[in-house]
């Protein structure tokens, strides 16, 4: 009993290291089965392989040795290393399914596709879709966050645009064949369909990133402003006024901040900063105004986090967006 004492917080907190090897054998187990009878068998034991293995991969983060490494190598240099990593951690695992289903997409593009290849090329691009939706926030790295905003907003629309893609292409490689085969004379259409939506898509995500960012910027020039207006303010004179305008101003700046850059739904996108980010910005903003004018230089730091987030909206503005 000592012994097992001993070892179950531990086996608890590292249960999820285990699925990845797990996962990557049935990954890989399902593999084997491509070109055979059991294809479909194959390639369900493949796609829930992957799975397992990607939810396993993030159990590495209960590791003591990533507080070592954040206790010995906890600079800014490793942590900017450590989230581009992270990002081309998270870019390998679609690379992975695609190149699963390289053979299959490419009877399709060279037009010899078989009924199989289209709805093992389906099945794949709807996995890619659902990653690239739900876990795009969880790679991004959480170092700089004011630094790294320009590709952060850049990452979060491509990324978006990338994943409605796979969306409406697996949607078309598995109604084409079953179209095709009833409504043959409606193959140019039906591609020049699906041709639009792709240009739609694409077009109202990168409309929404333009409008939040001119949004963010507005919102950012006028809280500056007012912070220096509170800033310049006599200390003998009653500044509530200008205390309640700086305060009005972050609260729409907040309300642009909390709103996610490449979609309206909750589960399925990127926010323009994160909580945490957010929530310390608050405090410092807060306690600036509070601290001002008696104290000119309080909001100095803010000034910085505001120009950076200015810097990184100021080349997509759109007002008409």
């Amino acid at each position: 009993m000592r012994i097992w004492n001993r070892l179950a917080p531990k086996a608890g907190a590292y249960w999820r290291l285990t699925l990845f090897p797990v996962g990557t054998v049935i990954n890989t187990w399902g593999n084997l089965y491509y070109n055979t009878p059991y294809r479909y068998q194959g390639l369900f034991l493949f796609l829930v392989g992957g799975a397992i293995a990607f939810y396993g991969l993030w159990g590495v983060d209960t590791l003591p040795l990533w507080d070592v490494l954040a206790v010995r190598l906890g600079t800014p240099k490793w942590r900017h290393l450590r989230g581009n990593i992270r990002l081309l951690l998270g870019a390998a695992v679609p690379l992975i399914f695609l190149h699963h289903a390289r053979f299959s997409i490419g009877r399709v593009i060279h037009g010899a596709a078989q009924p199989g290849d289209f709805e093992l090329a389906a099945g794949v691009l709807v996995w890619i879709w659902i990653m690239l939706s739900c876990g795009v926030s969880s790679v991004e790295p959480k170092d700089a966050p004011f630094e790294r905003l320009p590709g952060r907003i850049m990452r979060a629309a491509r990324v978006r645009v990338a994943a409605n893609w796979a969306g409406v292409v697996a949607a078309g490689l598995y109604f084409y064949p079953r179209l095709l085969s009833a409504y043959p004379a409606q193959a140019v259409s039906l591609g020049v369909t699906f041709a639009v939506a792709l240009i739609v898509i694409m077009h109202k995500v990168y409309a929404r990133v333009r409008k939040l960012c001119t949004q963010v910027h507005a919102a950012s020039q006028a809280l500056r402003r007012d912070l220096d207006e509170l800033a310049a303010a006599d200390p003998a004179a009653p500044a509530t006024s200008l205390q309640s305008a700086a305060r009005r101003s972050w609260d729409t700046l907040s309300r642009s901040l909390h709103t996610r850059l490449d979609s309206g739904y909750p589960r399925f996108g990127v926010p323009f900063l994160r909580e945490e980010v957010v929530t310390d910005l608050e405090a410092r903003v807060l306690a600036a105004i509070d601290a001002m004018p008696g104290e000119p230089d309080a909001g100095k730091q803010v000034h910085e986090d505001l120009a950076a987030i200015i810097k990184a909206c100021g080349e997509r503005i759109d007002v008409v967006a």
